[in-house]
């Protein structure tokens, strides 16, 4: 205590500015250092939009037992993560990646592949189904899937109809009029039975000759139609029972059998009365249309019709087809305006705008 006091002593008669300096050149470094602000840490780099279009290699599942499961994906190369929870769009379908496995042929589920990858042992197509994937890369690099898009093929065929089969459920096209033998072979991927009744060449334990029942076609939204969007059907010579809820007999109650004739014709559920010879519609500038009698049933499909397919082959019991998902008939359908006469609609091309943001149309 007692040098402390003659320290302070011999400071006095100095000028508080020099006081001040002098304390401030004896600050320790240690407490300048302490006294510093520390710079926040950088930002995590911004997640980077991956988008990725290829064929399937790798496809697996982490929870069969979960219908929301998750998983991976390798195409290109590239491992992408499936999130838990995510849809994934098929031509005309939706589906969870466990349901993916678990709607897949009886082969891949006996073997818990979903057939759809290249090195899927249950896949003999070759080749594996092709995947438009949008995903992001984040900061850890991990490439997550946001939205996905299968197709088991990519195929698209116009030609004209050649051969029915009303028996089998199937036609032909481009090949020799009425040659059971030549030409393209389409089978409708309808598992429900909305379009047709197939049996026969090509058919194995699917539902309605169905290879791939996930690739169907839309049984309420229809993808198999007329360029109207009147739905199809393809007639059919075997026998089926319903109920007259249309009142075609006059008793509602009755039970009815639809059976075609061996030319297509006569078949209740799929009257050649749906496609009577065609008028001019001024409405549809002056072209050629069909009138149909009664729309709550559909029209069938005739020799010489022009279609669209888009599906993808395959090959079942040695018979390679093209199963469609989507058929589009060049023929102009219309409703009559009449009570308890459905129309029907589809669209071609659709545009969302938004304010200042307008289309140059």
């Amino acid at each position: 205590m007692r040098g402390i006091v003659q320290w302070s002593g011999r400071l006095r008669g100095v000028a508080p500015v020099a006081v001040v300096l002098a304390l401030v050149f004896v600050v320790p470094p240690s407490l300048t250092t302490l006294a510093q602000v520390v710079p926040p840490p950088p930002a995590p780099p911004a997640a980077q939009a991956v988008p990725v279009i290829g064929e399937i290699e790798r496809l697996t599942l982490n929870t069969p037992g979960d219908v929301w499961s998750g998983g991976t994906i390798v195409v290109g190369g590239q491992s992408i993560i499936i999130p838990r929870n995510l849809l994934i769009d098929f031509p005309a379908n939706r589906l969870t990646l466990q349901q993916t496995f678990a709607q897949a042929p009886a082969a891949c589920v006996a073997t818990g592949e979903s057939g759809l990858a290249k090195l899927d042992t249950c896949n003999t197509l070759g080749h594996g189904g092709q995947a438009t994937i949008a995903a992001n890369r984040t900061s850890s690099g991990n490439v997550i899937a946001g939205d996905v898009f299968f197709q088991k093929g990519i195929e698209t065929i116009r030609g004209n109809v050649t051969y029915i089969n009303y028996a089998e459920g199937y036609y032909r096209l481009d090949g020799n009029p009425n040659d059971a033998t030549t030409g393209v072979m389409v089978r409708l991927n309808d598992p429900t039975a909305r379009h047709s009744v197939q049996l026969g060449a090509g058919c194995a334990g699917g539902p309605n000759c169905s290879p791939d029942p996930r690739f169907t076609e839309d049984p309420d939204n229809y993808t198999e139609a007329f360029e109207t969007g009147y739905p199809m059907c393809i007639p059919s010579t075997a026998p089926r029972t319903f109920t007259d809820v249309l009142n075609l007999s006059g008793a509602p109650s009755a039970q009815l059998t639809a059976r075609a004739n061996p030319d297509g014709s006569g078949d209740l559920l799929c009257p050649t009365t749906n496609r009577p010879a065609p008028i001019t519609a001024a409405l549809l500038a002056d072209s050629a249309v069909v009138l149909a009698d009664d729309s709550r049933r559909l029209a069938p499909l005739q020799l010489g019709d022009s279609v669209l397919e888009m599906g993808n082959f395959e090959t079942v019991n040695g018979v390679r087809f093209l199963s469609a998902w989507s058929t589009h008939v060049g023929v102009k359908i219309e409703t009559r305006v009449a009570p308890g006469q459905p129309d029907y609609m589809t669209i071609d091309r659709m545009f969302i705008d938004a304010p200042a943001f307008q289309r140059q149309r």
